[in-house]
């Protein structure tokens, strides 16, 4: 859902120059950093804190950061795009990040500072703050069902879900009081895959993939929040939850019910401990999964058969670029890792990991621009960091195993300098 790993390359000197690693994280947040060394200058070390409505992709102005810090607490209004915290010191930085009509997001950061005084340490994070649904007021008469739409930013959107709350209930708050009515929202939480557009790369649908949105060990499909949170219901509420969209029409039959059977709705209790519940029932066309929910909180649907374990975490070879004599350097490097959807003996891997029926690109990239120095040549060395992650699968007629390589983000960028073999090139 985060550490930048220095290399040391030791030749003749090695300097450390401006770095930016493009990579993404965690459930709720996106973080990155860049080390600048200067010389003679004290360091200068900042949290840039930003607000991202990760169903249209758009950077949100105005909204409300509650930090603590290791030296102190901040609340505050943040009337811009983004929020600079100055000065960091070490340790830890929990907060939350709200704005009026999305869901909040808690943002954590550790803050390990450069040993030198003089090294620059930028650090970034961006909270994820969905649209919510619009409210449905429901009395314990009437009832009434509340569609939960892939973006609550486009009306049109389809839908993912239907929340159907029946009448005569009594509603229990998280508080013990009983309101006889009651304003209740729900809103779908697109996960990573599904924000990520699928692209046509030399004819073949092809999606760029974020790192594994993984909770509890197990790929998470589709979330669903049901607020207020934490109310009871003395009737179960039928949750009524699309899945037409989720399987490869090349699927058998037999096979596609196989794995439906297997979708669970899980809710993480603040203890750690999972509640799962199975589908109550499927639609005729097994189109439509209904489950029965006896209280409002976030839940994710997930197969159960499927479990995904990091098992490794190590680099690739490393890449290095060299310069001219006298000349510095400007690029970046790429690592790419792909996997093919519908070919060889595993022809539905990539959909497993991502939902989406098309083949499935990995990649990593890391910035440099280094400055030339004369009389001397650069080299500029890069390594990627790859987890190794481990997929069972218990699905009848399913590949029991496999291993998959992951590329997660970068090791930062060094340079060496070497006096140039031809001093007059």
């Amino acid at each position: 859902m985060r550490n930048l790993m220095i290399g040391p390359k030791i030749m003749i000197t090695i300097v450390v120059f401006a770095i930016a690693i493009v990579f993404s994280c965690r459930k709720n947040t996106d973080d990155g950093a860049a080390i600048i060394e200067q010389a003679n200058k004290p360091g200068v070390r900042e949290l840039i804190i930003s607000a991202l409505n990760p169903g249209i992709q758009d950077t949100l102005a105005g909204f409300n950061l509650s930090i603590t810090m290791p030296n102190r607490k901040l609340d505050t209004m943040v009337t811009g795009k983004r929020l600079v915290i100055k000065n960091l010191v070490a340790g830890k930085y929990n907060g939350c990040v709200t704005k009026t009509g999305y869901i909040c997001d808690s943002i954590s950061v550790v803050v390990v500072l450069p040993s030198k005084s003089n090294v620059s340490l930028f650090l970034s994070q961006t909270a994820l703050l969905p649209k919510a649904a619009n409210p449905v007021v429901v009395s314990t008469s009437v009832g009434s069902s509340i569609p939960v739409s892939t973006s609550a930013d486009v009306p049109s959107s389809p839908v993912v879900a239907t929340v159907t709350v029946p009448a005569g209930i009594v509603v229990t708050m998280p508080d013990g009081s009983k309101p006889t009515t009651i304003s209740l929202s729900a809103t779908n939480l697109p996960t990573e895959n599904q924000i990520t557009p699928v692209n046509m790369v030399n004819g073949v649908p092809t999606v760029e993939a974020q790192p594994l949105g993984v909770s509890n060990g197990q790929i998470v499909l589709k979330t669903i929040d049901l607020q207020p949170e934490g109310i009871t219901f003395n009737i179960p509420m039928i949750v009524e939850l699309n899945i037409s969209d989720m399987y490869p029409a090349s699927m058998d039959a037999t096979f596609k019910a196989a794995r439906q059977n297997a979708l669970t709705l899980n809710y993480i209790r603040k203890d750690g401990t999972i509640e799962k519940i199975s589908p109550d029932h499927f639609s005729a066309d097994r189109g439509i999964a209904y489950f029965k929910i006896t209280h409002f909180s976030e839940w994710n649907l997930v197969n159960s058969n499927l479990t995904m374990t990091k098992v490794t975490t190590g680099f690739a070879a490393e890449k290095n670029v060299i310069s001219d004599c006298g000349k510095g350097l400007t690029g970046s490097f790429t690592n790419t890792i792909h996997y093919p959807y519908g070919t060889g003996s595993d022809p539905y891997l990539p959909w497993l990991i991502t939902s989406i029926a098309a083949d499935v690109n990995y990649t990593v990239t890391a910035n440099y621009d280094i400055p030339p120095v004369s009389g001397k040549q650069v080299t500029a060395h890069w390594s990627c960091i790859i987890e190794t992650w481990e997929l069972k699968d218990s699905t009848p007629g399913g590949v029991p195993k496999r291993t998959l390589l992951i590329p997660a983000a970068g090791s930062s960028v060094t340079a060496t300098y070497a006096d140039c073999h031809n001093q007059g090139g």
